[in-house]
């Protein structure tokens, strides 16, 4: 009976144990889930960027809208523009100069510690904050 006791202890403090580490290493799905929607985000803006640096190629002018590059993009003309995976808002899109652009989303991490030098282009903060773009450099 002893042993039995001593057994289920054990086993307690393994699977205790086993969830913890699972919180510790990989986050809380919370944080889990935060990941996923920013790496979303992130897909959404290069596609967009991509479109919109397609147009510009085309056009040598910005498009003015995501709409209109979207189209332009697309051979069908129904690309859809993406918006946020959380929210479901649009994300902005505003010209600053006749080459420069960029692309606004509301950020749920910060990635100034994390980000791969190629993804450098792409590190954010959480929070609100814009990517700026070249029309004429892919």
């Amino acid at each position: 009976m002893k042993k039995n006791k001593l057994i289920m202890i054990a086993l307690t403090i393994i699977v205790t144990l086993t969830v913890v580490y699972g919180f510790v290493d990989g986050g809380s799905p919370q944080a889990a889930r935060n990941k996923r929607n920013d790496d979303k985000r992130i897909q959404d803006i290069q596609s967009m960027k991509n479109w919109i640096n397609s147009y510009y190629t085309k056009n040598t002018t910005l498009p003015a809208t995501l709409q209109e590059a979207a189209a332009s993009y697309s051979s069908s003309g129904n690309s859809k523009v993406p918006v946020d995976p959380e929210t479901n808002n649009a994300y902005l899109y505003q010209i600053v100069t006749d080459k420069e652009y960029k692309i606004c989303a509301t950020f749920s991490t910060n990635t100034s510690d994390t980000t791969q030098k190629y993804m450098v282009e792409y590190e954010h903060p959480s929070g609100s904050h814009c990517l700026t773009f070249q029309g004429d450099k892919y």
